[in-house]
């Protein structure tokens, strides 16, 4: 049973999607094709101080499709009101967790040239700080795009 039918209680519909927009992910409907579980997933879970809002949310929604041509996707995303302990003393005010099909995929998404445009535009005149907080190599199956 898929982590996502435990915490909904063994609901089926949760687990094939139904329960987070239809992407199986909460990506919302924006009619991304149906994802499915096949091998061990590559994910990093990152913290941003981010200073302007508005171009962030321009990175965000640029980078996106590219994010999802590697099978890539948020699985969790949150705006932190207050961090009770840093490692390093960072601040952040955003969390999420990146999930790749693999680790081959995780780095060509950073690598795509078109991303690098993208992050130089609207990522780095938005974002004071960023840790990788951990990645890692999930015992759970991956979710990726189904053909």
């Amino acid at each position: 049973m898929s982590m996502a039918a435990r915490t909904r209680g063994g609901d089926e519909r949760w687990d094939r999607g139904l329960g987070t927009g239809g992407s199986g992910l909460g990506l919302g409907d924006r009619g991304q094709r149906a994802l499915r579980r096949d091998d061990v997933a590559y994910e990093m879970t990152v913290g941003l101080l981010v200073e302007d809002q508005a171009r962030y949310a321009q990175y965000r929604s640029e980078m996106l499709p590219l994010l999802e041509e590697v099978g890539g996707a948020f699985r969790y995303d949150f705006i932190v009101a207050r961090v009770l302990q840093s490692e390093n003393g960072t601040e952040i005010n955003r969390a999420f967790v990146l999930r790749f099909p693999d680790q081959s995929g995780k780095e060509r998404f950073f690598a795509d040239p078109r991303y690098l445009e993208i992050r130089r535009r609207w990522f780095e005149p938005a974002v004071g700080a960023m840790v990788t907080i951990a990645e890692y190599r999930t015992d759970s199956p991956a979710l990726s795009r189904s053909t």
